[in-house]
């Protein structure tokens, strides 16, 4: 059995590159957790001598309810929720520190929780992936200073301007990483849902900080007018459009208990992304069943009607609501 202890964020992204790598091993894996993840947040201001106002504590309780969230949708699918004995399980610890406002939220027994329990769900590669994934998405300075910087075209103050300006021009290790997490989505779709999701919850933690003269997530340190601005940016909307169009099935995500989530890809186009295809609709069309079947294990096109939602010319959802035979005139 192959072993790894993740103390640091650095062994995780290690960790996620190494076994995405060799993705379609099947050999178990034990996953083990030493002080990681945690996220560090320091605030400064009148109301933080020592002390935490109750907005702030709304702020943080909603990392916990991204870890309840996301633990019910991988182990039990759809829109479950987490079980009260799942509750106790999944408790995350907040440290503060003593004599100042300065916490600690650790998720490392929450996050071996998850990896015990979905060991009988996914291979041991498939939970790495999806453990650490999460773990990167949810609970580290990278994926904050991400958020920030996608505020940038916001009514930021100079201050997180010429930061957000900064972390644009991104070293190779900070590219190197977004390539990996992008593989990891790729490997594992739910992960763009929790990235979704992540974004919300900082968006509330900052909110439930705007009494704060500053704070600081890992070392990235906003003032209190970057704060109000970036919580009061209008959040961009997503747009509805029809992806109709020959497709291939590049991966094929059966692990949710109603329905399966493809990765599929537009040769002509270069593009590909995530959609979803409910168990019910398969079960209605038998010969949409048939042609979908055929082209997963002939690795061959088909055509796919698509419904999605569209951000900042990103797909952040889609749907399958139709399958047929390829179109001549729109042969990958």
């Amino acid at each position: 059995m192959q072993s790894y202890e993740i103390a640091s964020e650095e062994d995780a992204w290690s960790t996620l590159e190494q076994v995405l790598s060799d993705i379609e091993a099947q050999h178990p894996i034990e996953l083990t957790f030493n002080n990681w993840p945690t996220i560090d947040l320091k605030f400064k201001g009148e109301p933080f001598s020592s002390s935490l106002t109750s907005s702030t504590m709304e702020g943080l309780v909603e990392f916990q309810k991204l870890i309840n969230r996301s633990y019910a949708q991988m182990r039990y699918g759809g829109n479950s929720r987490a079980t009260n004995d799942d509750k106790k399980e999944l408790e995350i610890i907040y440290k503060v520190s003593e004599g100042s406002s300065d916490v600690t939220v650790d998720f490392s027994a929450a996050a071996l929780k998850m990896a015990e329990g979905l060991v009988t769900k996914m291979s041991g590669t498939e939970m790495v992936v999806t453990i650490l994934g999460l773990g990167i998405i949810g609970a580290t300075a990278y994926s904050f200073n991400k958020y920030v910087e996608k505020q940038k075209q916001g009514d930021l103050t100079d201050t997180a301007k010429e930061l957000a300006s900064a972390m644009a021009a991104q070293s190779q290790e900070e590219t190197k990483r977004t390539e990996i997490l992008a593989n990891a989505i790729k490997s594992q779709p739910f992960l763009q849902t929790v990235q979704e999701e992540a974004e919300e919850t900082y968006n509330k933690v900052l909110r439930g900080s705007q009494g704060a003269t500053s704070l600081t997530i890992g070392t990235t340190e906003l003032s209190q007018g970057d704060i109000k601005n970036i919580v009061r940016t209008p959040r961009s909307k997503s747009i509805e459009v029809q992806l109709n169009g020959n497709y291939r099935v590049e991966k094929l995500d059966n692990t949710q208990e109603s329905e399966f989530i493809f990765f599929i890809s537009d040769e002509s186009s270069e593009k590909g992304f995530n959609a979803k295809l409910e168990d019910k609709f398969l079960l209605r069309k038998e010969e949409s069943k048939t042609i979908l079947a055929e082209a997963i294990l002939g690795r061959t096109p088909v055509y796919l009607k698509v419904n999605a939602k569209e951000l900042r010319d990103q797909i952040v959802s889609a749907t399958i609501v139709g399958v047929e035979k390829p179109h001549q005139d729109d042969q990958l």
